[in-house]
């Protein structure tokens, strides 16, 4: 099988895990089709399948090299192709999602910070406050007051 091949399988078993949908339909920021710089068509799909799967999976210990393995392409040349797409690294991307969903889940007011932090990936708990921190401007417990 080649990597073309492969890709495409991926991308098809992504289509269907989705409801046969690709797309920013998923929880959180995505990115459209329209927004994409014009790019070869199977990079441009490699790419949205990474976003799809860090907003699915963005709870698990994600890795460029385990993506990179699954799309068949090197983990530094996904790396770049990422960045291209959506203007930000691999990882600022996933820690973005997290902290997104972190501020969403805090903002519940259902969990104490230490669970928020391990629902989002994070089993260190300090790291997460000052990951946090550093992308809201305000600590998870100052955001945890907002909440209505």
């Amino acid at each position: 099988m080649s990597a073309d091949e492969a890709m495409q399988k991926l991308l098809e078993t992504a289509q269907l895990g989705a409801g046969g949908r690709m797309g920013p339909d998923h929880d959180g920021p995505g990115i459209a089709k329209a927004q994409l710089p014009p790019i070869q068509e199977k990079h441009r799909k490699a790419v949205q399948f990474m976003i799809d799967y860090i907003h699915k999976h963005y709870a698990e210990d994600l890795t460029l090299e385990q993506l990179a393995s699954q799309l068949y392409i090197s983990k530094n040349y996904l790396n770049q192709l990422f960045k291209k797409v959506t203007g930000e690294t691999f990882t600022n991307y996933v820690i973005r999602v997290r902290i997104e969903r972190a501020k969403a889940l805090l903002l519940e007011g259902n969990h104490l910070i230490y669970e928020v932090s391990e629902m989002v990936g994070y089993q260190n708990v300090p790291y997460f406050s000052t990951l946090f921190k550093k992308y809201c401007s305000v600590s998870p417990s100052e955001m945890m007051k907002f909440r209505s």
